[in-house]
């Protein structure tokens, strides 16, 4: 088979090339031969072209690969939506000289594919009025999640204090930009090849703090580590807030504070949860 390239790009540390098939093309110095070639006319969904993004709740597919490295022994036929398995909010204190009140969230979102990596999975939030206009919205973008992960995202957004009403509420959606079987930027690190030791918090005069270390127990050096708190208390979320963890190489362990001039709100379990970045 002789083609001709239409377009070369690169995501997330993988080529992707388009090309055509060329008919009655005559082979000269030139042309390029893929060696070892049977002629099989093999193209990913990426050299398809789809690109289609859905929002979980549609129950449509999203297809892409990447020929990077396989998950699993290969990619599943059906692809599954991502979930949204936990969430919650926390408003910070406001006076009588603030206009806008600043609304903390985390979204914790599952991939219960076996064999795909969901890739920008995303957490939007939308601020509804009682007769259904919206008030705000936001949304929080992430780096992938692994087959059977779960991630916390967290996000931050403003809006009037006059807009909050008895009868506004908060709704949680989850969108993701494509499926893969395959990512050689990220290395198959999950969640679970993160552990923590040492949480405690501490006070000093006006300042709160949550510490402790994390150790990535993968055999990948990061470059950036995304590191969340969510603070519960008889199970529901009360506080959440999330910093960056610089160069964190395979098998070494690094300190982290998260620091307010605030009270902590009553909580009775600390949850430390991190993902690449």
């Amino acid at each position: 088979m002789v083609v001709r390239t239409t377009e070369i790009t690169s995501s997330l540390g993988s080529w992707f090339i388009k090309y055509e098939k060329v008919g009655n093309a005559e082979v000269t110095d030139a042309t390029i031969t893929a060696g070892g070639s049977t002629g099989t006319d093999t193209k990913t969904d990426n050299e398809q072209g789809n690109t289609t993004d859905t929002s979980a709740d549609t129950g449509s597919d999203n297809s892409g690969s990447s020929s990077s490295f396989a998950v699993g022994g290969g990619s599943s036929s059906e692809q599954l939506p991502l979930e949204i398995t936990d969430y919650g909010w926390y408003m910070n204190e406001v006076s009588s000289y603030d206009d806008s009140a600043y609304i903390d969230f985390c979204t914790m979102i599952h991939n219960p594919n076996e064999n795909l990596i969901a890739e920008f999975p995303k957490a939007i939030v939308t601020v509804k009025n009682g007769d259904g206009s919206i008030l705000a919205t936001e949304e929080q973008t992430g780096s992938i999640i692994m087959p059977g992960d779960t991630i916390t995202l967290c996000g931050m957004f403003s809006m009037p204090i006059a807009d909050i009403t008895d009868d506004a509420q908060i709704v949680f959606d989850v969108d993701w930009s494509d499926f893969t079987s395959g990512n050689s930027l990220y290395d198959a690190v999950k969640t679970t090849d993160f552990t923590f030791s040492n949480v405690s918090e501490r006070s000093s005069n006006d300042e709160n703090f949550i510490t402790g270390e994390i150790t990535n127990n993968s055999a990948t050096d990061l470059d950036t580590v995304n590191l969340s708190i969510v603070l519960r208390k008889d199970g529901k979320i009360v506080y959440m807030e999330n910093t960056f963890v610089d160069s964190l190489k395979a098998g070494k362990t690094k300190a982290f504070e998260f620091q307010r001039y605030h009270s902590w709100p009553e909580h009775d379990t600390i949850e430390c949860s991190a993902m690449t970045w």
